[in-house]
């Protein structure tokens, strides 16, 4: 179980294309859920949050966000804001190089579309806590 104090904030693309309802990977047990409509907007959100000291558990990015920023560009921005950020990127392009090195590219763990809500909040709860791995 993630902490129940604990925020994390995704971006949109991130469950466009999931296999199940939306309100169902947002069940993840979490106080609150911030969605973005791209990076730039998660910037902005994780940057308030810890203004207003409750800074989010960990954010989930999609790696590519179609007029928007991506996760890519996001990560190196939130790096730069908070060395310590849990990021797990998210994506349907299974073959991008940043889905198989996603530490090299600033990352705390991954999910590639499609996933099972399982899969979905298994990868946010250990992130969060410090024991992701990969599961295939």
């Amino acid at each position: 179980m993630i902490p129940t104090q604990k925020q994390f904030s995704l971006t949109r693309a991130a469950l466009s294309t999931c296999g199940c309802a939306k309100s169902k990977f947002l069940s993840v047990s979490v106080k609150s859920k911030f969605l973005s409509v791209d990076g730039a907007e998660a910037l902005n959100r994780f940057q308030e949050a810890r203004t207003t000291g409750k800074p989010f558990a960990a954010v989930i990015l999609d790696l590519t966000v179609p007029g928007g920023m991506g996760g890519r560009e996001a990560v190196q921005r939130l790096r730069a804001l908070d060395p310590s950020v849990k990021a797990i990127v998210s994506s349907g392009y299974s073959e991008d190089p940043i889905m198989a090195m996603y530490r090299e590219h600033g990352f705390s763990g991954m999910v590639a579309k499609p996933y099972r809500v399982q899969d979905f909040s298994r990868t946010v709860k250990e992130v969060v806590q410090g024991s992701w791995t990969a599961h295939g």
